[in-house]
């Protein structure tokens, strides 16, 4: 007979396997990597051929595929929900008045990105506002979990781990297992080095172990 407990210890390693493994539940990270550069490719033919006739076309283009990522990505930086609708528009319209500035030299998705994080970062410095708790419940929901016991203890577990992460922590863990940029582009993203970010990626990887290990056994 499985028991709850055996339970646990089955999603514990369902869990840990699928995050540090970055394989999301739509995607593989083969997959992912080809659905995200045939999306990339495409943004940037659309902005080579960019001119005041076509540019509203190719920024509808834009905001159907980033438009929420966006939105997931404010949901861990703000504690005022009420505003992340405002500050997601406030960044698209910034996307849009800086798309005939973009250097192919980096990927959409770090241009994209880095635009998103210093206008978040200036508007916090400004207000003054304390980062969001990290929820995990969407993901955990997107995981399938039909055991409401597990799922809510899992949950709660989770969003203790992300919640004592700091502000850098949360967006690298964003950028890296939900974005699944590399260690090259989070660097590029965060202006910091990409040792730094291997370090930080191995200890929030580590954390979430041990923590999840010593919770569920």
């Amino acid at each position: 007979m499985i028991t709850i407990k055996d339970t646990k210890k089955y999603f514990l390693i369902h869990y840990i396997y699928k995050k540090t493994k970055k394989i999301s539940n739509l995607f593989t990270k083969k997959s992912y990597n080809i659905y995200m550069n045939k999306l990339i490719e495409k943004i940037n033919i659309l902005i080579k051929s960019l001119n005041s006739q076509n540019k509203n076309e190719v920024f509808d283009y834009i905001w159907k595929n980033y438009y929420k990522r966006l939105i997931y990505f404010l949901n861990i930086s703000l504690s005022n929900k009420d505003k992340i609708e405002d500050m997601a528009q406030d960044i698209m319209i910034k996307i849009y008045n800086n798309l005939d500035k973009y250097n192919f030299n980096f990927s959409f998705n770090t241009w994209f990105f880095s635009i998103a994080r210093n206008h978040c970062i200036d508007y916090l410095k400004k207000k003054n506002i304390q980062f969001e708790e990290y929820n995990e419940e969407n993901i955990i929901n997107n995981l399938n979990i039909e055991d409401n016991i597990i799922k809510n203890e899992l949950i709660s577990s989770i969003s203790q781990i992300i919640n004592n992460f700091s502000e850098i922590n949360k967006q690298i863990y964003f950028l890296y297992f939900y974005e699944n940029q590399t260690y090259k582009e989070i660097s590029k993203i965060m202006n910091i080095p990409i040792g730094t970010v291997k370090y930080k990626i191995f200890e929030i990887k580590k954390e979430i172990k041990i923590k999840i290990k010593e919770d569920f056994e």
